[in-house]
């Protein structure tokens, strides 16, 4: 059960990621370095993401 709501939570958070990151990206649109900062959190977020699902019980 732990698991479910641990998991839920993150898939809440990655979607809620996505959707603000999208808004900051046409919001500052050209500002190279914000670009930079953005994909660097999303690949830390889609490198974590898999190694949480692995987990053994």
């Amino acid at each position: 059960m732990k698991r479910s709501k641990l998991l839920g939570i993150i898939n809440f958070f990655i979607v809620f990621l996505v959707f603000f990151i999208a808004y900051k990206v046409l919001k500052i649109k050209n500002n190279i370095i914000n670009s930079a900062l953005i994909g660097l959190s999303i690949g830390i977020l889609i490198y974590l993401y898999p190694k949480l699902l692995d987990r053994k019980k």
